[in-house]
């Protein structure tokens, strides 16, 4: 993971089958009851694997976040 001072962003990643669907959650709190969907990694495909990369430019209002990865990507229709 990589922190930008100077434009606030973080940036992770992470290596996965090709064709993967991911979805990037935050929290300021590990034990937090819920968990804010942040978005999609970015993929890069690099032959039999890919690289995903994913940056959260809003870091700067937050002076810590967790972050994880879930598989299948979010179905955002089904939100309540």
């Amino acid at each position: 993971m990589t922190y930008s001072s100077s434009t606030g962003a973080a940036c992770f990643t992470f290596t996965n089958v090709p064709g993967g669907h991911f979805s990037v959650y935050g929290a300021t709190n590990l034990l937090a009851p819920s968990w804010i969907y942040l978005g999609s990694p970015t993929e890069n495909p690099n032959g039999g694997y890919s690289i995903y990369s994913f940056t959260d430019s809003h870091t700067s209002t937050n002076k810590q976040r967790f972050y994880k990865v879930t598989s299948p990507k979010a179905d955002l229709s089904k939100s309540h």
